[in-house]
């Protein structure tokens, strides 16, 4: 693909032109294809195809349509292959899935699927059209613990950090060699102002089973789309505008009923979040002319609360260490938790502050104390 030696601003058009083609070919409209010939506008039709994390669905809506016929012969084929790769990873999450959440649930825990695991399965039409790199799940709080025993009782390996990130990763082996990773989360979201916002003991009261994946559940459709439009505006290091993402929340839109969308603006105004949310239903309705109703877009116009020193402090990380503290159920967890914060591994912070001798250790452990320290009492 020669776009490199093209001056910035043609590269920017170009891709563009493609993304907007996209969202058109997932809208169902008849579009004029470019004559097969045009190399780079296919190959950026790829690249930005699977960047957005779309091309299996492209695959599936363009198959049964003449447009498919116009398409290279080649980009047919890559388009095939991802598909038939993407369904052999299906079938293996799928089966994973069931073994752990029976495994669970003989230990009387119970889990939620979050974000693309479960849209998956609830609002596409096969669960293989929705690109992710593992499965997201959601835990009590009160039972970090007993879950990380039970894993690695099912033969998981568990990787990171526990408590810092709100999050840690379970992964093994299976199926010929092919890694099956979890994102374990214990708050719904990792980013400070937004991790309170969904509670699992009510998420858990609310939710709804998931079709075609026994004894799995997820959050009601209000709280989906919440969580979807609150992981756009949190996600560091990722483009909020990735198009699967967006292309969620115009699945969820036009699934929900009167019902739901009341209890997702109830939800929005009661959190603070209507203006993030506002945005990425706009933004749904730019790319995919996704119907969003005038009350709807009214009542998330409503201006937040006005912020003091008060409610900044308590939307700050030091008061979210202290809630998550508190959430802990055991003195064991309390210790582990206070470890990790205060005592981090030598190894970890030579990495992080690019240092390779040892005698560094404890000049980098004060600069990580002190600007851990400064950094969680920043009103937000």
């Amino acid at each position: 693909m020669e776009l490199a030696k093209q001056k910035p601003g043609w590269v920017l058009s170009l891709q563009q032109t493609v993304e907007q083609f996209i969202c058109r070919a997932l809208q169902g409209e008849e579009l004029s294809w470019p004559p097969a010939a045009d190399s780079d506008f296919y190959d950026q039709f790829l690249d930005q195809a699977i960047a957005n994390g779309l091309d299996c669905l492209l695959c599936h809506q363009l198959k049964p349509t003449p447009a498919w016929q116009q398409l290279p012969d080649d980009l047919r084929e890559q388009l095939d292959q991802r598909a038939r790769n993407a369904i052999a990873v299906e079938m293996a999450r799928a089966s994973d899935l069931a073994t752990l959440n029976e495994g669970l649930a003989g230990a009387g825990l119970e889990i939620l699927l979050l974000k693309g695991s479960a849209l998956a399965y609830t609002h596409y039409p096969q669960p293989h059209l929705r690109a992710r790199l593992d499965t997201d799940i959601f835990i009590d709080p009160g039972k970090i613990r007993q879950v990380r025993a039970a894993l690695e009782g099912l033969g998981y390996g568990l990787v990171g950090w526990t408590y810092k990130s709100h999050q840690f990763n379970a992964t093994r082996e299976k199926y010929g060699g092919r890694v099956i990773r979890y994102d374990v989360h214990w708050r719904a979201n990792n980013g400070t102002p937004f991790a309170r916002i969904i509670d699992f003991s009510e998420a858990l009261q609310q939710s709804v089973p998931v079709p075609k994946l026994e004894g799995s559940r997820t959050l009601d459709p209000a709280r989906t789309l919440l969580l979807a439009c609150m992981h756009r505006a949190s996600s560091a290091g990722h483009r909020p505008d990735r198009l699967n993402w967006i292309y969620d929340v115009h699945l969820l839109l036009t699934s929900m009923t009167a019902e739901d969308l009341a209890e997702f603006s109830r939800l929005a105004l009661n959190t603070g979040m209507q203006a993030i949310c506002l945005e990425a239903l706009n933004r749904s309705q730019r790319c995919f002319k996704t119907d969003v109703s005038e009350k709807l877009s009214s009542q998330l116009t409503t201006a937040s609360k006005p912020r003091t020193l008060k409610t900044r402090l308590e939307a700050s990380h030091v008061a979210l260490l202290v809630d998550d503290f508190r959430l802990l159920p055991d003195r064991v967890s309390k210790r582990e938790f206070l470890s990790e914060f205060l005592f981090p591994p030598a190894d970890y912070l030579l990495t992080r502050y690019k240092k390779k001798s040892r005698l560094w250790l404890f000049p980098l452990y004060l600069r990580y104390l002190l600007g851990g320290m400064f950094e969680s009492l920043a009103p937000r």
